[in-house]
């Protein structure tokens, strides 16, 4: 563990602007960091008086904007919920987005788009999945491939109203045989976040059902990445600590943790106005007590909350909305908060958050949507100060930190030495 105490947290120059000229709205912002370029990407929903559009914004590791606002298409009809993967091996991404209203597309059905790193559109849209609300979508290097997860609630579709669907996809953005029906049981909703574990080469899917309301629980199935077969649905949280009302329906986030294979899930408590987690081993068994991640004299908003985990600081950090703006808290592998909750931005009231980690840096991005008179989707870097001086816990959080974090002061380099020699 490294002790990084968010007294230290430094927000990494301004918040950069990332939308351009006059829009009704603009909305639901995704990001992906490009590590071939060493850059990173967003998308989001565009609504002006003529048209829906995705808008794509490429910027510098040091915020600059790369070029402009492109828009990927132009197409009439109700475009929502974008959300956008790297992928490595071509240099390129998949961005896929839910349709309704459209000439071409079924009904609540999402679509995929390819592009290029220097966002140049590969190909014309493509169905992905009779599945569009709450989607996932992660790339996998191992297999070259990418994975999505959404819910389907039409009920006119093949499968009926509220279920879980994945799909894999070939990075030319061929489908790889058909829907794979994720849940087994239940009424099956909100539809979680699906993560890759990296040692294993399988993926983790999660999902609320609210069969039970209000006693809701969060349920998990394993797909494996090479074969498509998946494990039988199993319960992650169990009545009565998922309780919520069914709208908004407040958001299941999903991580991994290469080095101590072990999965984080975390999931709002409307009623209880809380946001907790539950670690998950390789058997999908819940491990440690829940963690409780901020109560409600806090005054969080927990219909948007976003998770994201950074490998090179093995830290954690969660970002959230109250009444005083959009704050961040991180903390650590085993669930320990680390220092105080910190300001983000002010001003803010329930945005729809995307948060990743830049393991390159060992840094944070978070992008937020504000609407009124200063709409617009913004972005922020987000690192510890180079001015703060973690102290380890254990020789392995020395070797993480001195590798992780190469700015750290000389002296404290050679503090660390000589108390290794005296272990």
């Amino acid at each position: 563990m490294i002790g990084i105490n968010s007294a230290y947290a430094a927000l990494i120059g301004n918040p950069i602007k990332l939308s351009q000229g006059s829009s009704n709205a603009v909305s639901e912002p995704s990001l992906a960091y490009n590590s071939v370029d060493q850059e990173y990407i967003a998308v989001w929903r565009n609504v002006t008086t003529d048209f829906q559009s995705l808008t794509l914004q490429r910027f510098t590791t040091t915020g600059s904007l790369i070029e402009g606002n492109i828009n990927l298409s132009r197409k009439p009809g109700v475009i929502f919920g974008p959300v956008i993967a790297y992928n490595s091996t071509d240099n390129q991404y998949l961005v896929s987005f839910g349709v309704q209203g459209n000439a071409i597309f079924p009904y609540n059905s999402s679509v995929g788009q390819l592009i290029t790193a220097d966002s140049k559109l590969i190909g014309d849209n493509f169905s992905i999945s009779s599945a569009a609300q709450e989607t996932s979508l992660l790339y996998n290097p191992q297999v070259n491939e990418y994975f999505q997860t959404a819910r389907a609630f039409d009920p006119d579709s093949i499968y009926p109203s509220d279920r879980i669907l994945g799909q894999r996809i070939k990075s030319d953005g061929t489908l790889i045989n058909s829907n794979i029906r994720l849940d087994t049981s239940g009424d099956s909703a909100p539809n979680g976040q699906v993560a890759l574990d990296s040692v294993h080469n399988r993926y983790l899917a999660t999902w609320g059902d609210q069969e039970s309301y209000p006693n809701f629980t969060v349920q998990g199935s394993f797909i494996n990445a090479d074969s498509g077969l998946i494990s039988k649905q199993f319960q992650i949280v169990p009545p009565p600590d998922f309780k919520s009302n069914p709208t908004p329906q407040p958001p299941i986030t999903t991580t991994f943790d290469s080095i101590s294979q072990k999965f984080f899930v975390a999931y709002g408590l409307m009623n209880d106005t809380q946001l907790r987690g539950d670690f998950v081993d390789q058997n999908g068994t819940s491990i440690g007590s829940k963690i409780i991640l901020d109560k409600k004299d806090n005054y969080f908003t927990y219909d948007n909350f976003s998770i994201a985990f950074n490998k090179t600081l093995q830290t954690y950090l969660v970002a959230s909305t109250s009444n005083s703006g959009l704050i961040g808290q991180f903390f650590d592998t085993s669930g320990n908060l680390i220092g105080d909750r910190f300001t983000i931005a002010s001003g803010i009231k329930s945005p729809v958050i995307a948060n990743i980690a830049n393991n390159d840096l060992g840094e944070f991005v978070i992008a937020w949507e504000t609407p009124g008179r200063q709409e617009g989707i913004f972005a922020q870097r987000i690192n510890t100060s180079s001015s703060s001086i973690p102290e380890p816990s254990t020789i392995f959080g020395i070797g993480v930190i001195l590798a992780a974090l190469p700015v750290l002061k000389k002296e404290y380099a050679t503090r660390n030495k000589k108390a290794l020699e005296k272990v």
